[in-house]
Formats: C-alpha cells, structure tokens, sequence
C-alpha cells in the first residue's frame, strides 16, 4: 500500500473488487484530470498490530491501494519519512515501510482549479460523505400526517433497463442507511424519469398518499423575490445542496407510509423522498433556520443564491454561509456550485450587476417551440411563456386570442386548435416578445414607486 497525505481520502484499484458500479462521487488527480469512482467499501487491514483495523476505501483505477490523509487523521498517526515509518502519537512504531519513487497519484475531491479551494478545505463535511454526519429527527424530520386507511397499488411492471436502474438505486440507498427493506400495509408504485443524460431518475408514484396527506401551510417563496437582495451586487455565488430531500430524515412512525413496492421487493425511506406531499416545505423551513436571517443570502428550498458588493466581502459571505452549512449538517453538489461570479444563473434567469433576465437557452427553446396542434400542447405552450410574463410588458394582452383557443378544463385535452389569424399572430409576437423581454433592474430601497393600472370589461382582481 502507498501512504500518501497529499491523497484526501483511501483508495483501492477497482480491478481488485468483483462487483462494483460506478458512483457519482469524483476524483481529481494532480494533473486536475477526474477519475471516475466506484463505491465505498469496507475493508479490513492487518498491520504488525494485535488487532486488525476496519477503515473505509473509494475504489477507482489507480495501480495500488493508498491509504490517505483520512487513515492517518482518523488513527492519529505520524508519517516518520527518515526511517520509514508510521508512528503513534506516544511515538511507538505503528507500521514499518520503504520510500519508492512513483507516478503522481495524489487524488483529491477538489480540483486543483476550484475557486475557494482553500476555504472549502477547512469545510471537508460541505463535500466528503465520508464525513457526513445524519441529521437527527430532534432537529429537523418530515412528517405525513396522514387522514384514513392505508393505501397501496399493485406492482408495476419494469423493462430490464428500468429494472437494473431501480435496482441499483436501492441497493445504492441501503448500502447508505438511506432505505431498508419494508413490511408495510402502504405501497405506493415505482416511477421513473429519464434525465438529460439518459440516466434513470427513481421516485414515487405518491398521488394517493398525498391525497390523504394533511397539507403543510409553511410558504415556499416567489421565485422572482431573489431580486430583493440584489441592490448593488456585483459578486455572485450559486450554492446546489447534494441530493437535498435525501439529507432529511423521516419521522420513525411514518416510514412504513413511503414503502414502494417494486417487482423485486417492497421498500421504505428512512429520509424525506421526492414526490411526497410537504417536502419542498419541510426543506424551505429547515433552510429558513439555518440561512434565512442572512440579508445576503436567498434560499428558494435548495437552491442558494449568495450576492455581494464586492470580492472581499463576497469571501466572507461565503465562509458565514459555509459556517451555517457545517453546523446543519447539509452536503454541497460541488459540480453545480458556482463560486465568485460576476455572472450566475439561478432559477431561470441570467443575473449580473445590472439586473436579469431570462436565460438565453431558455428563451431559444420556447422560439423554436412548433405551434402547438393540441389544447394540450398549447397549454404547455403558454405555461413557458408565464413563467417569463413579468418581463414581458403586455403579455396578458397577447394571450388573449390564445387564451380563447382553451375550450375545456379536461386535462390533458387532445382536442385539435382550430387556429384563426388573430391567434397566430399572438402566437408570433408572444416570442418576439420573449426575445426581447425587458432586463429588470433591482428594487432599491427608499426608491420612488409608480403604479400602473388598467381597467376591464370581464373582470376584476387585486392582490396586497
């Protein structure tokens, strides 16, 4: 074995393994190029030692096993490089050793590139599993408070390639103490969604159970309000919490409730899952404690936005947000974190000092969106284009031909649109507005407000 303190975490050849898939936890070599990894395993050392020594390898294709700086930490030793040794703290010998020259192989979590490298060191528990700690349900848990008997579907069938993907996710969940195999009276059916890169996403088909589920009242916030910490910002950071409904427990009582029967058992969570009923608000409370008194800062459940006046106190904002983080025990997706920036997405929106707007690939896709043939696909249709309305002055006013084309509430509705040229035309100019959807400014405080009204003939409306 290598012993190398400049590796951040153990390692092991995955040849030397029978059975290991590939995990989404990367390395990165000194030469900043990644390595792909191959799960966690436990494995047991016997050194010149009465009694063996059980530690924790990442496997990955590297030529020899190397025991790391989390071996040396976590067993308090000292590298003695003059004669070859491994020492206690009391200075008796632990293990003995030669010095060979070999290839580089130092392997970090962190590339050697990443911005704020040096702070997110001193913050191992935002990125390392390894030192992820569960959180405990007297601090926060998810709760299904639920009215009625319990509900349950039969099994759904899996083609083999939805059936491999399922499988490796539970297993992937219990080897993490995630999920455990179930006895309930509840089961909700398996679903699956393929992502962008082909991948299967695994959730729960949770509609009878949210339909008996007592709704959570808490607030998840506008997605335009972010704008309201953003007055005279010019330095942008975007935090992405690691799979962040995973990192909140479940209430003991109510994990039978979230059991998923599949065609190769039946399952249950030990954390809050996707699909359920209250989770966004769960998360939304449980980030509010930890960051929302922050006026830098605006949390939207998972997504974090940090914005500053300048560098300097943009590093400081980060390391306070970095500080709460640890002391919530919540994980970083580091791939999706973006790290002093004059400009971020978040959102939906491309933002800068000067204001935002809608993202540009967003806005070509929605002009490039066929016109739509079904009520169904117009309603598709005018959803994209609402989301973005508030930067489109006189929106409402162009969708009223198309709004005319809804002819029923049936969901899903393949009634074919019967286009007139009135309605085409809206159709056009709702994307060229898109296109040149207006960039808004950031509301200052103190600032003069003018109100602009209008009146009609059908309706009327007001919001506080």
């Amino acid at each position: 074995m290598l012993i190398d303190s400049g590796a951040d975490i153990s390692v092991i050849p995955r040849e030397l393994l029978e059975a290991a898939t590939e995990s989404s936890l990367k390395f990165y070599a000194a030469d900043a190029s990644p390595l792909k990894t191959f799960g966690a395993h436990d494995l047991t050392l016997q050194f010149n030692q009465p009694e063996p020594f059980v530690h924790t390898f990442v496997a990955t294709h590297v030529p020899y096993p190397i025991l790391g700086a989390d071996f040396i930490c976590d067993y308090r030793l000292l590298i003695d490089l003059p004669d070859k040794r491994l020492l206690r703290r009391d200075g008796t010998v632990f293990a003995s050793g030669d010095c060979i020259r070999s290839p580089n192989l130092s392997l970090s979590l962190l590339a050697p590139d990443q911005k704020y490298r040096d702070l997110l060191l001193r913050f191992p528990t935002l990125y390392d599993a390894k030192h992820r700690k569960p959180l405990e349900e007297s601090k926060v848990c998810h709760m299904i408070i639920t009215t009625g008997r319990p509900v349950s579907e039969p099994c759904r069938k899996l083609g083999p390639e939805k059936l491999k993907a399922a499988q490796e996710f539970f297993q992937n969940l219990i080897d993490q103490d995630l999920a455990q195999r179930s006895s309930s009276e509840w089961a909700s059916p398996i679903h699956l969604v393929e992502k962008k890169d082909g991948s299967w996403r695994v959730c729960g088909d949770y509609r009878k159970l949210n339909n008996i589920t007592v709704p959570d009242k808490y607030p998840v916030k506008r997605l335009q309000d972010f704008s309201t910490i953003l007055f005279n910002a010019t330095v942008f950071s975007t935090l992405d919490l690691e799979k962040a409904f995973l990192q909140i427990p479940l209430r003991t009582e109510d994990r039978p409730k979230t059991a998923l029967i599949t065609p190769f058992g039946l399952y249950e969570f030990k954390v809050m899952t996707f699909g359920m009923r209250n989770a966004a608000q769960t998360f939304q409370r449980y980030a509010d404690s930890v960051l929302g008194d922050l006026p830098f800062v605006y949390v939207y459940i998972d997504d974090i936005l940090i914005a500053s006046p300048d560098i300097e106190t943009h590093r400081k904002h980060v390391e306070i947000v970095f500080e709460r983080l640890k002391r919530a025990t919540l994980q970083l997706n580091l791939d999706k974190c973006v790290f002093e920036s004059e400009r971020v997405e978040f959102l939906g929106f491309l933002i800068d000092r000067n204001g935002y707007k809608p993202l540009p690939g967003k806005v070509e896709k929605i002009n490039s969106f066929p016109r739509p043939q079904t009520v169904e696909q117009l309603r598709r249709f005018l959803g994209m284009i609402n989301f973005y309305h508030h930067c489109m002055p006189g929106s409402a006013q162009l969708q009223i031909e198309l709004n005319k084309l809804l002819t029923s509430q049936k969901k899903r509705d393949k009634t074919p649109v019967a286009w007139n040229s009135q309605a085409i035309d809206s159709f056009e100019r709702l994307k060229e507005g898109l296109a040149s959807a207006a960039y808004l400014a950031f509301p200052q405080d103190g600032a003069p407000l003018r109100v602009c009204t209008d009146a009609s003939d059908i309706a009327m409306g007001a919001v506080l």
